[in-house]
């Protein structure tokens, strides 16, 4: 019984701490989803569907056996082509402190090379948000804006790293984080929802 019990352990935490990464584009969707409860996207589920242009979703609530860099997967989402093959991998993580998620990100992955900037980071710095300045005037207003530094990256809307297989030979694939939680909310856990898609189709 208490061998049962040691193996059992054992298997129970190697399932709990799988990592996911963008090498999970290569893997069908039975194979993503193996052991978990999952369903298609369609007109009657849709809102059941956690992301938006995804056509396969775990369901709200169950949990994964996945982790990204230490940090628990909630929820999966998928987008797969007429051919059957997986074009898009989503995920959905909660961290206690968004920095020391990003402290990770840029450890593996580097600096993001572009951004999409929050109002809450303009205002921070004192830049003007676009509803303060006429429509044609946005690219001369932000063309010099300072580029976010690390401890910057918890308070815009996302990140974007291009070719993080660089070297495998393989098609390109990058990498979107957003961050889904109000930067001016402080104590509750961020919500971040990281993408790998193949960049060309």
């Amino acid at each position: 019984m208490k061998v049962y019990l040691y193996l059992l352990l054992i298997f129970s935490n190697d399932y709990q701490e799988m990592n996911i990464d963008y090498d999970f584009l290569d893997r069908s969707i039975t194979e993503l989803f193996q052991g978990l409860e999952y369903i298609e996207c369609n007109n009657e589920n849709f809102t059941e569907c956690y992301f938006p242009a995804s056509n396969y979703s775990t369901i709200s609530g169950t949990p994964t056996n996945y982790n990204f860099l230490g940090f628990p997967v909630q929820k999966i989402g998928a987008y797969v082509n007429t051919e059957n093959e997986l074009k898009k991998l989503t995920l959905s993580v909660k961290v206690p402190n968004g920095r020391l998620f990003y402290d990770k990100v840029v450890k593996k992955y580097g600096m993001p090379e572009t951004s999409s900037l929050s109002q809450f980071y303009l205002e921070k710095y004192g830049y003007k948000t676009p509803m303060e300045i006429e429509k044609d005037s946005w690219n001369e207003s932000y063309e010099n804006i300072n580029k976010p530094k690390m401890e910057d990256l918890s308070i815009i809307k996302s990140s974007n790293w291009y070719g993080i297989n660089e070297g495998s030979g393989r098609t390109s694939i990058g990498m979107v984080i957003k961050n889904k939680t109000n930067p001016q909310n402080l104590f509750s856990e961020k919500e971040i929802w990281i993408t790998f898609i193949r960049e060309k189709y």
